[in-house]
């Protein structure tokens, strides 16, 4: 949902976790991540729209990060932002939160992983974004 400057709509399609070897050693493990589908704004618009990140993860830490990816689809670009994982509260999953600076915009996400044994069942994540060029809130749901 944004403001109403910009479009609102809703986004469905398929997300896929390729784990590969690290592509730097301080990192022990490393996912290529790809999302793709039709976004569909609440005039009717629709347009096929796609995002391509890596997940890092470093065991001494126990530490995630998300990181965008070049227009190679495969090689790492800069950091999005590093996960604070939070203990799960009550009946919920393991939450994470982060932010990152984009310049004079701010992009906060909480994250809220539920687990079936040790596979994700499912996660959202929730994002709150604002500044002077931006201002809108993403609320994503994945599930297998």
């Amino acid at each position: 949902s944004s403001s109403p400057t910009y479009p609102s709509g809703t986004f469905l399609g398929t997300a896929k976790f390729f784990p590969r070897s690290p592509t730097e050693p301080q990192y022990d493990a490393e996912y290529l991540y790809f999302e793709e589908g039709d976004f569909e704004t609440e005039t009717g618009l629709k347009f096929r729209a796609n995002r391509r990140y890596a997940y890092r993860y470093i065991e001494a830490s126990d530490s995630l990060s998300a990181w965008f990816v070049k227009t190679d689809n495969k090689s790492v670009d800069y950091l999005f932002h590093e996960m604070e994982i939070l203990p799960p509260e009550g009946g919920s999953g393991w939450r994470a939160r982060a932010h990152h600076l984009c310049i004079a915009d701010t992009y906060d996400v909480v994250y809220e992983f539920r687990f079936r044994g040790v596979s994700i069942e499912g996660w959202t994540q929730a994002y709150s974004v604002k500044g002077p060029q931006k201002d809108y809130r993403i609320e994503n749901t994945y599930r297998r």
